[in-house]
């Protein structure tokens, strides 16, 4: 199997690099919402996938293993290298890719024969890192590897044991070179969240689309009310005004009615000798007429008494006129039956 050393050091540290950012915490968390989501039968099948079976190796027996299943394979301590280094405090976010660099110094192999895995051994409170440095031989890991694929298992890491033969937690295969069920479960963790976003989205649009759809229907209905408005109120204008016209005619008639029976009442009630010059009539019933007479004194008396005025009184007084010898008069008077 052909391994390129320097691609394998940047695919790890990749892919170290990708578990601790933020967004792969979102998505792991994302992950777990979405899987309380799904039914039962699915959500168990995806979280029998989470933890690989842990495989002693070599076989004591032959297994029968479920096709495709994720395994860890578990090494005998004796099968690989443990060292114990020393690493300044700087390097701790980029351990492996500095020691990928200097294996050379703590081992006598270089990186292109050699699989590894580091394992920090007391917290970061001194100036320098223990760490314990695990390698093994890339040709026996290569070798297991396809002996366990031959077994139809996708080996998802390699642990080796120490002292006390417990497993210790590593995994000396290099991220690329691991079973991709990781990779599979990103997939549909991605299609998932990319599903759920689209169907988000398109309720989003919809609700949007209704609002709008529904804001329109309310903007007709108000655009016809007013119209609506604007024709009622224009009928109620134009009924206004058919009002005042008829009620203006029918005082106007009213004051014809009047003026014609005052007139007749006029010519009955003024002497032989009296002679109207001027009449003049008004709508609030007042009226104003001159003329001459031989007894114009007389004339406001008898023309309450006869003609239905309520008062009648000379304005300016009588003065003689030298032509006719008469008496020259000019009235205001009140018509007591015109509405004012």
């Amino acid at each position: 199997m052909m391994r390129w050393p320097l691609i394998d050091s940047f695919a790890d540290r990749l892919w170290r690099h990708w578990n601790n950012t933020p967004l792969s915490t979102f998505f792991m968390w994302w992950r777990t919402e979405l899987l309380s989501c799904v039914p039962l039968w699915l959500r168990a099948r995806v979280g029998a996938q989470q933890l690989p079976e842990v495989l002693h190796w070599p076989l004591q027996e032959s297994l029968h293993f479920e096709v495709n299943r994720p395994v860890v394979i578990l090494l005998p301590a004796d099968q690989g290298l443990l060292c114990h280094v020393q690493m300044p405090l700087q390097v701790a976010r980029n351990l492996k890719s500095v020691l990928a660099f200097e294996l050379d110094k703590y081992t006598p192999f270089t990186a292109e024969q050699i699989y590894f895995d580091t394992l920090v051994i007391s917290p970061e409170t001194h100036e320098m890192l223990q760490v314990s440095l695990v390698v093994i031989a890339r040709s026996r890991v290569d070798e297991i590897v396809l002996q366990a694929q031959a077994l139809g298992l996708q080996v998802a890491g390699v642990d080796m044991m120490d002292e006390g033969r417990r497993a210790q937690g590593i995994n000396l295969l290099p991220a690329p070179h691991r079973a991709n069920r990781v990779r599979r479960m990103m997939h549909i963790t991605y299609g998932l969240t990319i599903g759920i976003s689209l169907i988000t989205l398109l309720i989003l649009t919809t609700w949007l689309a209704n609002r709008e759809h529904v804001l329109e229907e309310m903007r007709q209905q108000v655009a016809s009310l007013r119209s609506q408005a604007m024709e009622v109120d224009e009928i109620r204008k134009q009924l206004s005004t058919r009002t005042e016209m008829e009620n203006t005619l029918d005082l106007q008639n009213r004051q014809k009615q009047t003026s014609v029976s005052f007139l007749k009442q006029l010519t009955v009630c003024i002497p032989p000798d009296t002679w109207l010059e001027q009449l003049e009539t008004r709508a609030d019933g007042s009226i104003t007429f001159s003329g001459l007479s031989r007894h114009a004194n007389a004339l406001p008396a008898a023309l309450i008494s006869c003609a239905g005025l309520a008062k009648a009184v000379f304005q300016g007084g009588i003065q003689p006129d030298r032509e006719s010898g008469l008496e020259r008069f000019t009235i205001m008077a009140q018509h007591s039956n015109v509405e004012r």
